[in-house]
């Protein structure tokens, strides 16, 4: 039997009158792999989390090996894995990766290509909260990508919140992205990352801020309704220094015409 007693400690010692919790297979887990050293924990510990995941702790010489396949055992069997997924996590086990990032993405609902972006984010150094972002099974591979990318290249948490939106289509999410990258202004890519601008629409909101508008002027046609040429000559026609009635007037008269 394992016990946790009241200090921390994590062993199969009971003295009697003690009072002490049973730890769940995770917590002994966690317990080992912050242990400072591998004689730290008992061998009675290991030996019966062999016993209770079915290892057979006697094909393992080296320490390290044993600890990583207890692990694996554990992911594998908790989370209902598929088979061949068995084998890539001890090979993430033994690549370095911690109990704790293998978990993020060990998940049944996760597929291929979703894992292999968790994995990348967590292998190339990204934090727990970073990777957490985005592990999540309602966004797509590329989407995922995008968002490790905005990391990648320097982007703040709140930044890229703006864009880690499932809804996003691939091209809206590289308009917010190359916005933020640009140096656009939180506010300034607020106003046009909405899933109800299309990407031309978003291309041209960009625009006029990367050419000096204003955000009052790039406000005035910053709306859906607005199809991309007319988008197109309010904001060339603003750049030239018209006023926004002047221009509406001439699109008016054009479509009248």
């Amino acid at each position: 039997m394992i016990y946790k007693h009241e200090d921390g400690t994590i062993n199969t010692f009971y003295q009697k009158g003690e009072t002490v919790e049973y730890p769940s297979d995770e917590e002994v887990i966690k317990y080992i792999d912050n242990a400072d050293s591998w004689d730290a924990v008992d061998n009675e510990v290991y030996e019966e989390l062999c016993e209770r995941l079915g290892i057979d702790s006697s094909e393992f010489d080296d320490p390290d090996s044993l600890f990583i396949e207890i692990q694996t055992q554990f992911i594998y069997n908790k989370c209902n894995l598929e088979c061949w997924r068995r084998g890539e996590i001890r090979e993430d086990f033994e690549n370095g990766l911690t109990f704790e990032q293998v978990k993020l993405y060990a998940k049944p609902e996760f597929e291929y290509g979703q894992i292999i972006n968790i994995r990348r984010g967590l292998e190339g150094g990204l934090s727990k909260e970073q990777v957490q972002l985005y592990a999540k099974p309602e966004f797509k591979y590329w989407q995922m990508e995008e968002i490790r990318a905005g990391f990648y290249n320097g982007l703040t948490f709140e930044q890229v919140e703006l864009y880690a939106k499932p809804e996003f289509k691939y091209w809206q999410i590289i308009n917010i992205r190359r916005g933020l990258e640009g140096g656009l202004s939180k506010e300034q890519v607020q106003l046009y990352a909405k899933p109800e601008f299309e990407y031309w629409q978003m291309e041209e909101i960009r625009a006029g801020f990367q050419n000096g508008l204003t955000f009052e002027q790039v406000e005035l046609y910053a709306k859906p309704e607005f199809e991309c040429l007319q988008m197109d000559q309010i904001r060339r026609e603003l750049e030239d220094g018209l006023t926004f009635e002047k221009v509406m007037a001439q699109i008016s008269e054009q479509s009248n015409g």
